[in-house]
């Protein structure tokens, strides 16, 4: 089987859900999930009964966007309407109208989303127009979820009529004609993916789909894959037997990770292996088989046709090689099946949401987590040996930086810990070859000696960090080979060890020539002998604070410096990023303003865009790290 073919078949569905999703979904539900309360509220058991919506997601779904309530609308405009200040709706409709001669050739299904955008940006102006636009009250009840392979964005209608008319503004402003369709009793409108009208030639012959009924807009795809009784289920004709609602699933997940109730989500791991160790174990593996079947049919090839002499006509490799292959048949073995499935029981699902959202007053506050949910608590206790140290001023989001960033990593404890994780995992007997094969690489290439050599050259390290406070600068880009014209800076590095001052004496047996370092054991710095870009910056300077090497310039990094002799070499960690946005932007900007916009470089229009995100205030921090829950990352969020 050809693999790029069976790879665009097998993506498909995934490939197209994500289009809808980013250009649709992610306008109509994703950018509200801010409401204001912190963390979970309310009674969320009450809403897997009550909340109607719900039970029409199958339970077995691979994915879910939504929550246990519907969303404010009313706060999703006070958070997201400074971000749509440097995007102007006419600019988006100037810009397509300007390019559509040149896109006679995209399917109408992608011109149908692009319109769908354009026209809900052209809407977002305030409460009033965004409901009289679309069709909803001043609540959003919309939920994201799959049947099978297939995703459907189903939204709750105040007034179907205003949500008609905003499809059909998305189709006069593509120019897309969209085909009717038809389930039984139930119409709805489809939108080709290919871009002629011999859909018959792609035997999977996707289409988008916007339907309306029973006071609800519906949109998602259809293939050629689907029976009967699982459409019913994909328009909602009928309701799936076993629903999302008829599970304490959201409601666990809330009370577990402390999320608001109106906005969480979660990708469902064991359904995913499921299916694909089982075609017949659910929803997903069932439609995976057929679409795996249907391209692997359109990869037959053409009989070979005989030669007048009787001599067969050479062919290409393609039809040589067998096609009839499953591409997941090494993995719907019985041994497959159990181990693999067995494996996933321990990581369960990747499960996101709000967990801190306070609109009311200025500054708008927001806090985000996504947890990849494990049930092993003595593996997990096992990882978190390997946090380190990451300074504060990295995690609070009030220090304010232009930019910062923090690794925490104990490495006295990387050998150790995956030396045990090597052995647990090379001395089970598997019977599945995948993971067989996969423990026998491991025992070749045996990565616990490298990690050894590397973590002695390091030893004692708890932590590296690196965080520009201030800067204000030019970047001269118009000047060849012109230097950055660096007006002020404060920054800080700092190195957390054990024994810092080893690691100093350890750099100088590296760098030939250089003499060893010796920094005074009570925290007085000395001057760092390296070049800046103008001598009106001062001197760097280089210190011992505790158990912390600090390399610092500026006054408020000398402030750190001082405060981070108190600093204990505690786990804080393993990596955490920090940025005041509207001070990054501004060195971008100064950057992008000296390019040339000639010639499609850039254009006066992305210039001005940039400008406007110059002028965001708006601070957040993200972070990465191990917890008894899983491997967790969390964003956290302020907007003055």
């Amino acid at each position: 089987m050809n693999s790029s073919r069976l790879f665009q078949g097998a993506a498909i569905a995934a490939s197209l859900a994500l289009a809808a999703y980013i250009t649709v979904v992610y306008v109509l539900e994703g950018e509200e999930d801010n409401k204001t309360v912190t963390a979970s509220s309310g009674n969320a058991a009450s809403h897997n009964v009550t909340r109607d919506i719900l039970s029409y997601v199958p339970a077995d779904t691979i994915y879910f966007f939504g929550g246990l309530e519907p969303a404010s609308l009313r706060d999703m405009i006070t958070i997201i309407e400074p971000q749509w200040g440097f995007m102007q709706p006419e600019d988006f409709k100037k810009t397509l109208d300007q390019q559509l001669p040149n896109n006679k050739n995209m399917p109408p299904a992608m011109g149908m989303l692009t319109g769908l955008f354009i026209e809900y940006v052209t809407a977002f102006k305030d409460l009033e127009t965004v409901q009289n636009t679309l069709g909803l009250t001043d609540e959003l009840d919309a939920v994201l979820y799959s049947v099978g392979t297939i995703p459907v964005m189903r939204i709750k209608l105040a007034d179907t009529n205003a949500f008609n008319a905003f499809i059909n503004s998305a189709e006069a402003m593509t120019q897309v004609t969209s085909v009717q369709g038809s389930h039984g009793e139930l119409s709805f409108k489809t939108y080709r993916f290919s871009t002629s009208e011999n859909g018959h030639q792609n035997a999977i012959d996707a289409k988008l789909v916007i339907s309306v009924n029973n006071d609800y807009a519906l949109i998602t795809l259809l293939t050629s894959l689907e029976d009967q009784a699982t459409r019913d289920v994909i328009l909602g004709v009928k309701k799936p037997a076993n629903s999302l609602a008829d599970t304490t699933l959201l409601t666990d997940l809330t009370s577990r990770h402390n999320f608001h109730p109106a906005y969480l989500g979660y990708i469902n791991h064991e359904e995913i292996v499921k299916g694909l160790t089982t075609p017949d174990g659910n929803k997903f593996g069932h439609m995976l088989e057929a679409l795996l079947n249907t391209v692997s049919a359109q990869e037959m090839p053409e009989p070979i046709p005989e030669q007048a002499d009787g001599d067969v006509e050479q062919t290409s490799s393609a039809h040589n090689k067998p096609v009839t292959e499953n591409p997941l048949a090494p993995v719907q073995t019985t041994a497959c099946r159990t181990e693999l499935l067995t494996i996933t029981q321990t990581w369960p699902r990747t499960v996101f949401g709000y967990t801190q959202l306070d609109l009311k007053k200025k500054p708008i506050k927001m806090a985000a987590r996504m947890v990849v949910e494990n049930t092993d608590a003595a593996f997990m206790q096992q990882l978190q040996q390997l946090r380190g140290f990451i300074p504060a001023h990295v995690h609070k989001i009030d220090s304010r930086p232009a930019l910062g960033f923090g690794f925490g990593f104990n490495i006295d404890e990387l050998t150790p810990v995956v030396s045990q994780m090597f052995t647990e995992f090379t001395q089970k007997d598997y019977q599945c070859q995948l993971l067989a094969e996969m423990k026998q690489s491991l025992v070749d290439s045996n990565p616990v000696l490298a990690l050894g050599m590397m973590a002695g050259m390091a030893a004692g390290v708890q932590g590296i960090s690196a965080t520009v406070l201030d800067i204000d600068a030019s970047m001269n880009l118009e000047q060849k080979g012109a230097m950055p014209d660096v007006h002020s800076l404060d920054a800080i590095i700092t190195l957390s060890a054990k024994e810092p001052q080893r690691l100093l004496l350890m750099v100088a047996n590296f760098q030939q020539g250089m003499p060893p370092i010796q920094l005074p054991d009570d925290g007085t710095p000395i001057d760092f002998p390296i070049p800046l870009p103008t001598s009106d910056l001062g001197s760097i300077k280089l210190a011992l604070k505790g158990n912390h090497i600090v390399a610092y310039i500026g006054d408020k990094a000398e402030k750190i410096a001082q405060k981070m002799a108190n600093d204990p070499l505690a786990a804080t960690g393993m990596f955490a990023l920090n940025m005041d946005f509207g001070k990054y932007m501004k060195l971008v900007n100064s950057l992008v303003q000296t390019l040339d916009t000639t010639d499609g470089k850039i254009s006066e229009q992305d210039k001005v865009m940039l400008e406007g995100m110059a002028e965001m205030d708006m601070q957040f921090v993200e972070s990465f790290d191990i917890t008894p829950q899983g491997i967790v990352i969390d964003i956290t969020m302020t907007m003055h």
